[in-house]
């Protein structure tokens, strides 16, 4: 997760993206996959990118909405929908 922020940080979009496709692969089962994508969709969200916060949000909604950081995507969902 951490390498995932500081490429996002720095606007490597495919390297972001390669390490984001590589923690959901192969952390899915782990109940923590939900905090880290919500943590990655709050980096990019935070830079105005609202399509790919998005994203990050929607499918923490729809693979872990039973966890209880989930509600922090929902929220974050709003909050792309409005800045779209």
């Amino acid at each position: 997760m951490g390498l995932a922020l500081l490429d996002i940080c720095l606007g490597d979009q495919v390297g972001a993206d390669a390490k984001i496709d590589s923690l959901i692969a192969q952390y899915a089962e782990d109940e923590r996959s939900s905090e880290a994508l919500g943590q990655l969709g709050y980096a990019y969200r935070k830079q105005k990118r609202y399509a790919k916060a998005a994203e990050l949000y929607q499918s923490v909604v729809e693979n872990w909405s039973d966890k209880p950081r989930a509600i922090f995507s929902y929220r974050g969902l709003i909050y792309c929908k409005i800045g779209l």
